[in-house]
């Protein structure tokens, strides 16, 4: 009724109506009839072409167009789930592929697991304890990252790859600042001092302002894991420098602060 309304030839004639009474129903039913008509007309003609033209595409990347045009690419399979990857690898025999999940179920599996993480989180009562275990995790994080500096000046990239996937500077600091963030309300952090830490790399970007300190070690210490072996030291230092930095950032925050905690009181 609004698409009606806003169309010109039916407000003109309804406007007409009601400044003049001695004008004939018929003609203004029949004026938006025709206008019904014209509308219903180009939706109707605007679907068929719309099919037509994804039948086309359809038959044409089929039919028409060259192999070369269906080899894989960075994006093949992302959005896949096990039934796609198992008719994937019925069409394709590719026996490479059918056991790699796609970005889509990785980051399934990943959310589900912190979204029951957090909710975890948020059910535990901060204690001095516990604050104190997640700055020193934080600590010593950063401890090995400054050794690892000298190791790669020393071309020792084994002992940069160990660093770089051990729990140290992986999922015990993704647990520190996870705790500091979700319960830094309860122990009197302000809403910037939470935000200046942020969520990790993987799951800030649900959520806006969220990529804080900690998804800028994260990104860091990725690209060190990655490419570890091939860069120069120089270069592993520089994202090893990122990382040390970023943990600066949180432990500025958190460290020798007089927390509030409620069983204080």
């Amino acid at each position: 009724m609004l698409l009606l309304l806003s169309y010109p030839s039916v407000s003109m004639v309804l406007t007409t109506e009601l400044h003049r009474p001695t004008l004939s129903r018929n003609y203004v039913s029949r004026r938006v009839f025709l206008d019904v008509s014209k509308i219903s007309s180009l939706i109707a003609v605007s679907n068929v072409g719309a099919r037509a033209l994804i039948k086309w595409e359809d038959y044409d990347c089929a039919n028409l167009k060259p192999s070369r045009f269906h080899q894989v690419g960075s994006t093949y399979g992302l959005a896949s789930n096990f039934s796609d990857r198992q008719r994937r690898f019925a069409v394709d025999n590719d026996s490479n592929t059918v056991d790699i999940l796609s970005y889509n179920e990785v980051m399934a599996d990943y959310r589900i697991d912190t979204v029951a993480g957090w909710e975890k989180l948020k059910k535990t009562s901060p204690t001095r304890f516990l604050i104190a275990h997640h700055i020193e995790s934080l600590q010593n994080a950063k401890r090995s990252l400054v050794d690892c500096l000298k190791l790669s000046e020393d071309y020792n990239f084994e002992e940069v790859r160990k660093t770089v996937y051990s729990p140290v500077v992986g999922s015990l600091v993704s647990d520190a600042c996870d705790f500091f963030v979700i319960k830094g309300g309860d122990l009197g952090l302000s809403r910037e001092e939470r935000s200046t830490i942020g969520f990790n790399w993987g799951s800030c970007a649900w959520r806006s302002n969220a990529c804080g300190a900690q998804a800028d070690a994260q990104e860091a210490i990725g690209e060190v894991k990655k490419y570890v072996g091939l860069l120069e030291p120089f270069e592993v230092n520089f994202c090893l420098g990122i990382a040390i930095r970023s943990l600066d950032e949180v432990l500025d925050i958190v460290e020798g602060r007089d927390f509030k905690i409620l069983d204080d009181d």
